[in-house]
């Protein structure tokens, strides 16, 4: 229903100015994110969430090994990512520790790890700690 529904959207088109490039329209957004350091805080803080955090390549050990939930529950394991945002970086960093360290301490490292970036942003991007909304 909603993709026939989707077929009714009326598009607006607009003509686009295409101004020269230039190294300032090149450096147009690390300009903005240096002239909004909120910006810059909460970018890096989801790069490095998902980078420590992110142990999606490692579902399939928590559902055997850990949880014991079988392949229904590695299924809707595999199906919450889908809610957020996932990093294949991340999946690889996770999946690399586990070889090296085992399932447990990666996944304790890692958490550990992403509430150390957090405690270091509240310090290092204060303005954003105490911030509801954007805007």
């Amino acid at each position: 229903m909603g993709c026939i529904l989707a077929l009714f959207i009326k598009v607006a088109r607009r003509e686009v100015d295409h101004e020269p490039i230039t190294i300032r329209s090149l450096l147009a957004g690390v300009i903005f994110i240096k002239s909004n350091p909120v910006i810059l805080g909460s970018i890096s803080l989801d790069l490095f969430a998902v980078l420590f955090g992110s142990a999606t390549a490692l579902l399939s050990v928590y559902a055997s090994t850990i949880l014991m939930v079988g392949f229904v529950g590695l299924g809707i394991l595999r199906a919450a990512p889908a809610i957020g945002a996932s990093n294949q970086l991340g999946e690889f960093e996770s999946d690399l520790a586990a070889s090296i360290f085992g399932t447990v301490p990666a996944a304790l490292v890692g958490g550990i790890g992403t509430i150390c970036v957090v405690l270091l942003w509240i310090r290092i991007f204060q303005k954003l700690s105490k911030m509801d909304k954007y805007g």
